[in-house]
């Protein structure tokens, strides 16, 4: 327990207190209290060395208590938070005034507990037996022994777990050592608590039979089920929690063409399909029965929907936008959910706005990067109407092959976009400005063709379209924030992937397909 402080509005001096509090929340300091201003003060490094930081740029202060400053005369604090994410995750030192701590049940609950446990006379020397522990005795030599299984400290008893062996603390200690480096074993006493992680590491591939392998085949996450398609009309449903291919579902409609893109809103799903040059948007229930289809979309020189083997879609709440791939593609489609109408005309970029690698959205824009060289990015409202200026990257960031949104508390949103190229490179874009947050960052040597992105709460996770394929993590700076995985022989290229709130799903391009399962838990290696 801290050593407390007694009320004192004049303020007590804390110097280079120690703050490990990592991330965007709350934090709080040893001392209950602080005064503002001045008298706070945040540094990367002890004793008045490292970066001063400023209030209101890169911390804040909250939680000021009304009736310590009125009694102080000046504000007093019980709470900050480091707003700037580059100062979130390292150590910093907190110098500060304190009037004081607050009298709180836990303290005087431990005190009262010291006392009950501690009760006997300190004065003298006692033997085991006077004390509530092991009643076996044991010399200052046999305590120090560091020979495994001497009388030493790690012969002391403990009472038996099921599933656990050993007759001691050193035993059971190894025994539980090993159970979760092997990841088995039954632990009936452990309260669900290792049932619970077995469940989350897990590190699969599964193999789904034949299949087309095109480079675009989308893969979509609902209500405890994954789902991809095989290239061709057939949708693959994966458990999610038993990691199994369940079904392949065939619709009744349409009954001939292939599918290429597949995505729902928890309401329904939508999958784009292609029969010949003729391209449709399908609209299924939850259970993939046919509700309504868009008709033939515009593929002449006008409309420049020439997708056909190359396509994106992406899911607003009133709209689905489609858009191609192609090198010639200037344009995009804008379909309403409710009525499926196919649009009579497509809403076109600008001449040098060429075809689209990834869309996004961020709850009011739709946003689209183009496969440009340099990469472009623009910004349109859900008229259809364009918002502000093209981003241009610079010389050499070509190719947008994904867009990702990321909003996380305590930081600005940003947009996260995947750059095709050897090596490949990530860029994070500012979706207010539309203007490029700091630098262009670029893989390693090998990491080449990053074509998918998926966001799990934290990091921006990204595969290269590599043989085998690449993993990599990132966070929103961008900055890599784990070692490259290569994924096992034969798990090769990448179309798309998902997370489920758990587990990133990804989908190869591979024929036969594969689809692999990789948690968030263990170690990036």
């Amino acid at each position: 327990m801290d050593e407390k402080i007694s009320k004192n509005l004049d303020g007590v001096a804390i110097t280079d207190e120690l703050n490990d509090q990592f991330g965007s929340g709350i934090r709080t300091l040893k001392h209950d209290t602080f005064f503002g201003g001045t008298e706070f003060t945040v540094r990367t490094a002890p004793g008045g060395g490292g970066t001063l930081l400023t209030q209101n740029t890169h911390y804040v202060l909250e939680n000021q208590n009304a009736r310590l400053t009125s009694e102080a005369g000046k504000p007093v604090y019980i709470s900050w938070r480091v707003t700037d994410s580059n100062y979130q995750n390292i150590n910093l030192y907190v110098s500060y005034q304190t009037i004081g701590d607050f009298a709180e049940a836990a303290d005087i609950n431990e005190l009262i507990n010291l006392i009950n446990t501690h009760g006997h006379d300190y004065s003298g020397v006692y033997a085991a037996l006077n004390h509530n522990h092991d009643t076996r005795y044991f010399t200052e030599a046999e305590l120090g022994s560091s020979e495994d299984g001497a009388a030493g400290a790690d012969r002391i008893g403990a009472t038996p777990v099921n599933g656990i062996s050993g007759s001691t603390v050193q035993e059971q200690i190894e025994s539980v050592v090993e159970l979760v480096n092997g990841k088995s074993g039954l632990m009936n006493n452990m309260l669900g608590v290792w049932p619970f992680l077995q469940s989350k590491l897990k590190n699969i591939t599964i193999d789904c039979g034949t299949a087309n392998n095109d480079e675009n085949l989308g893969i979509c996450y609902y209500n405890n089920y994954v789902y991809t398609i095989d290239g061709y009309r057939d949708i693959l449903k994966f458990n999610a929690r038993n990691f199994t291919l369940e079904d392949t579902i065939t619709p009744d409609t349409p009954t001939s063409g292939s599918f290429l893109d597949i995505a729902c809103d928890g309401l329904n799903f939508y999958v784009l399909h292609v029969s010949g040059s003729l391209i449709y948007v399908y609209k299924y229930d939850l259970s993939f029965n046919h509700i309504a289809h868009t008709g033939n979309m515009p593929t002449d020189s006008g409309g420049m929907i020439e997708m056909l083997d190359e396509a994106t879609m992406c899911l607003t709440p009133d709209y689905i936008f489609v858009a191609g791939r192609n090198l010639s593609q200037q344009s995009f489609c804008r379909i309403p959910k409710d009525t499926m109408t196919a649009p009579t005309y497509s809403t076109a970029f600008g001449v040098d706005e060429y075809g689209v690698g990834g869309m996004a959205f961020d709850g009011n824009y739709i946003y689209f990067g183009h496969i440009n060289s340099p990469a472009k990015f623009t910004k349109w409202n859900m008229n259809g109407t364009k918002q502000g200026s093209t981003l241009t990257l610079a010389s050499g960031d070509n190719r947008c092959e994904d867009l990702l949104f990321v909003a996380l508390p305590g930081q600005a949103p940003v947009l996260m976009a995947a750059l095709y190229s050897s090596p490949s490179k990530i860029c994070a874009i500012n979706p207010a400005t539309m203007t490029q947050a700091g630098t262009t960052l670029t893989f390693a040597t090998g990491e080449n063709n990053c074509r998918a992105l998926t966001f799990d709460g934290l990091y921006v996770w990204a595969a290269c379209d590599t043989s085998p394929l690449k993993l990599l993590k990132f966070n929103t700076t961008p900055a890599k924030v784990h070692n490259t995985l290569t994924m096992a022989a034969g798990v090769s290229g990448i179309c798309s992937m998902t997370f489920d709130g758990t587990y990133v799903w990804g989908r190869t391009n591979t024929n036969p397909l594969k689809v692999f399962v990789k948690d968030t838990l263990s170690a990036f290696t």
